[in-house]
């Protein structure tokens, strides 16, 4: 290097011999009684190694000089210890190896004692360059600030400057540059001053450069979605022109780091013109792009619509920071690729740091309301100073189905917002949140005005039907048919299905039947999900009419060209339902049983078997119907018919007198719905039949289930029920004592005259009992009371039957008078009874 070039090699061996021959007379001259006093290996080999070293065999003299150094390792340094370090430092500096020479000049420069002027600040130039040739700029700056440069040589000082104004350089700092570039000028050599005049003329540049970047930085932040006023236009136009009156200083430089300065420059200022295409070709030409750069490139990308590009683009971001610019610009790609989640953690980052800017407080509201989150999706909507915030917070209320506040937001928009950027769908809205109050004429008055405006309607059909609607609440079936018509008219693919069974609908609300079926019959032969759809629909309107014969036909056509299809499974099934209901259960049956034949194991498979046993039932069908009903409990455990299959069964086999199956299902009952079979009385037949598995007659057995749900003897109606049963006992010989104890436990609680009969009825056989066992005078006493209360009651059979009854009692404990007497008083109140006529033969 020029700048060194007193202090390297020189190439001329005959100069080097000259040389060398001189420095070492007067070497030796100065240090001959010292060398004497050495150890003579330390001195020859620092000899040695700079024999070597002026021969360019630097690898042995290297060694050499470490071989020195080593020998000083446990005793005071000295001249040639410090020799060997700056000899070595001299050879790594000069084949380039930097950090290997770094170490070696740091010591030099720290004892600084222990050299020569010229020695140290050799080695101080060189350990400046060493920084810098290894991009260790600030520590170049770092060890001048140190330095005391009042005190150095200018000869010195102007080199110095150099190396340190080049750090400064390349850390960015030109005005200090530039400060020392001018003291280096000052240089007396020729090739060094041109170096520094070169550089100097660089750095003023880059001054200007920045000068011109310090005005575009003062410019407004640039944001997604930003538009540049007239006021910030015109400063950019200034900076821009400024900036083409130094291109071709710039590009003469032909210095990387000043073009990128300038066209880091151009680049912001065409972003902000709107040139996006011209932002990343200039983007292109930065060497070393900043953080700034890359964000704007990103933005003119994303306002181009190129998301996945600006995304990646952004990714190449070195400084990781929370400059809401950059965080927003992220947000926005996010939105846009569709990346909610990311989007959102942003937005919400933003938000809650109060730095999200009020035209971005939109997105981040409209990612909330797709998000679901309406709440919060209302509350940033506050923040925004917009009518759009209406539109949103009313899309929220309708979400959150609150519809008067959902009107009133809609109502809000619809009179703030102006008409360039009116959104029609607000007038839908706003119809709609009204329908769903009830407010049908002023829904209807908003649905028109949607309907009337000339912008794209995405709710055209919607508003046709719910049009339609309105009128037909109103049953203003023209108006109804007019807005059907034009839903069929509006509406394409599912949604002319739709409209087309819709119409179907209000046609047949408006008793136009033939209309319904018309609108119908061109897709009854449409082999498609809606073909079968019209059918059935077409098959309903026939059952409104009571065409029971056309809706089977049509019910039935379904299973059988669309028989795997569960609309004409159901349809299948709809006919026993539709014959069960006119009470045709012979009908009903063969239907419910053709669709257990197609669909053997289809979904409505319980039921069909359900309602053909209960249409069996009611035909006196007993055992077909027990057959469908255990065919549905067998196949079918959880089906919610099961309770009333087993209800059935119980019933069927009753009538069948099959007791003990009867009672099977009432446990069953019993066990498995206990909530069920209390509500019905189950346990009065389990009661019933349980009684008759004993061998009770099944009328008894009935009678005494009612007599023990009725409370026994205790309650009224228990004690009429009860005699009826020991009435029932006693017209069996075998049964008789039973008869009499239920008649006498009966007896003792009966004291109404609201009882009267039934007390009769209770004495009588009381009375017959105690005559069977010969206690004649209670019997006479019972039966002359029994027939007291039967002639009250108007029951003259049974008052002769008791009178009678005293006659024999009395005539069997001998008292003959008794008997003449109750016979006469029996001839006298009832001449025309058996009785009468037979009772004189019991008194001969």
């Amino acid at each position: 290097m020029f700048i060194l070039q007193k202090y390297v090699r020189l190439n001329s061996f005959s100069q080097i011999k000259k040389i060398f021959i001189l420095t070492n007379c007067i070497f030796f001259a100065c240090s001959f009684s010292f060398l004497f006093s050495q150890e003579k290996n330390e001195v020859s080999t620092y000899i040695n190694a700079k024999e070597f070293y002026i021969k360019h065999n630097d690898d042995k003299a290297l060694n050499l000089f470490y071989d020195v150094c080593k020998m000083y390792e446990k005793k005071e340094k000295d001249y040639y210890y410090y020799q060997s370090v700056l000899y070595a430092s001299r050879i790594f500096y000069e084949k380039g190896k930097y950090e290997n020479a770094l170490p070696l000049l740091g010591k030099i420069v720290s004892s600084g004692n222990n050299y020569d002027e010229a020695d140290y600040y050799e080695a101080l130039q060189k350990l400046l360059s060493s920084y810098n040739n290894l991009e260790l700029y600030q520590k170049s700056v770092s060890v001048y600030n140190k330095l005391d440069i009042t005190k150095i040589n200018e000869k010195y000082l102007n080199r110095i400057s150099y190396f340190v104004g080049l750090s400064y350089f390349n850390l960015g700092d030109y005005q200090k540059s530039k400060d020392l570039f001018l003291i280096a000028e000052k240089d007396d050599n020729v090739d060094f001053k041109k170096n520094v005049l070169n550089e100097l003329s660089k750095t003023e540049s880059l001054l200007k450069l920045e000068g011109f970047q310090n005005q575009a930085k003062k410019l407004p932040p640039f944001t997604v979605g930003c538009k540049t006023d007239d006021d910030v236009l015109a400063q950019v136009n200034s900076i821009l022109e400024l900036l083409n009156q130094l291109k071709n200083e710039v590009n003469s430089l032909k210095s990387s780091i000043a073009s990128d300065l300038f066209n880091s420059i151009n680049l912001q200022c065409r972003l902000y013109k709107g040139e996006y295409s011209t932002v990343q070709s200039i983007y292109k030409k930065i060497v070393n792009p900043s953080d700034r750069d890359i964000f704007y490139c990103s933005i003119s990308l994303f306002e181009q619509q190129k998301y996945a590009e600006s995304e990646s683009l952004m990714q190449k971001v070195r400084q990781r920071n929370y400059d809401y610019e950059h965080e927003l610009l992220k947000a926005e790609i996010y939105k846009s690729l569709n990346k909610t989640d990311e989007a959102l953690s942003i937005f919400s980052d933003l938000y809650k740091r109060k730095i999200l800017p009020s035209a971005n407080c939109i997105d981040y509201a409209q990612l909330l309301f797709f998000a679901g989150n309406y709440d919060l999706c209302q509350t940033v909507c506050e923040q925004i100073d917009d009518s759009v915030s209406y539109y949103i917070k009313g899309l929220c209320s309708v979400n959150l189905r609150k519809w008067n506040e959902a009107e009133n937001h809609m109502q809000k928009y619809v009179d703030l917002c102006s008409n360039s950027s009116f959104n029609v769908n607000a007038y839908f809205y706003l119809g709609y949140s009204q329908y769903q109050q009830n407010k049908n004429d002023k829904s209807y008055e908003s649905f028109q005005n949607y309907l009337k405006s000339n912008e794209i309607k995405i709710h055209e059909y919607e508003a046709n039907q719910f049009c339609a609607k309105i009128a037909l609440i109103s049953k203003d079936y023209n108006n109804a048919v007019i807005y059907v018509e034009r839903m069929v008219e509006k509406s394409k693919g599912i949604d002319k299905n739709d409209a087309v069974l819709f119409a179907c609908e209000i046609y047949s609300d408006a008793n136009e039947y033939n209309k319904a079926l018309a609108i119908l019959q061109p897709y009854l032969n449409e082999k498609s999900i809606f073909g079968l759809k019209a059918i059935i629909k077409s098959a309903e309107i026939y059952e409104k009419q009571d065409n029971i014969k056309k809706a089977d036909e049509l019910y039935r056509k379904c299973s059988k060209d669309f028989p795997n299809e569960s609309l004409a499974e159901s349809a299948m099934y709809h006919c026993g339902e539709m014959f069960f209901t006119k009470q045709d259960y012979k009908t009903a049956v063969e239907r419910f049983m053709s669709y257990l034949y197609v669909y053997p194991k289809g979904s409505y498979g319980d039921s069909a078997y359900y309602f053909a046993g209960e249409c069996n039932l009611r035909l006196n069908e007993i055992d077909k119907s027990i057959i469908q009903n255990e065919n549905l409990v067998k196949n079918y455990s959880e089906s919610v018919y099961l309770y009333a299959a087993y209800k059935n069964l119980m019933n069927a086999n009753y009538q069948k007198k099959n007791y003990s199956e009867s009672l099977y299902y009432a446990q069953k009952m019993l066990k498995e719905f206990a909530s069920e079979s209390k509500k019905d009385n189950i346990q009065k037949m389990e009661s019933i039949l349980k009684k008759v598995q004993n061998g009770e007659n099944i009328e008894i057995a009935e009678k005494y289930a009612e007599y023990e749900i009725l409370g026994f003897n205790k309650t009224k109606e228990g004690r009429i029920v009860g005699t009826e049963i020991a009435i029932l006992l006693n017209q069996n010989n075998q049964t008789k004592e039973r008869a009499y104890n239920l008649a006498q436990s009966i007896y003792q609680n009966q004291k109404t005259e609201t009882e009267s009969e039934y007390i009769a009825e209770n004495a009588l056989i009381i009375g017959e009992y105690k005559n069977s066992i010969y206690e004649n005078d209670e019997a006479s006493t019972l039966f002359l009371k029994a027939a007291e209360l039967f002639r009250k009651n108007n029951n003259s059979q049974k008052a002769a039957e008791s009178l009678y009854s005293a006659v024999v009692s009395f005539v069997s404990s001998k008292k003959n008078i008794d008997a003449a007497e109750t016979a006469a008083l029996l001839k006298e109140i009832y001449p025309q009874s058996v009785q009468a006529k037979r009772v004189d033969a019991l008194l001969r």
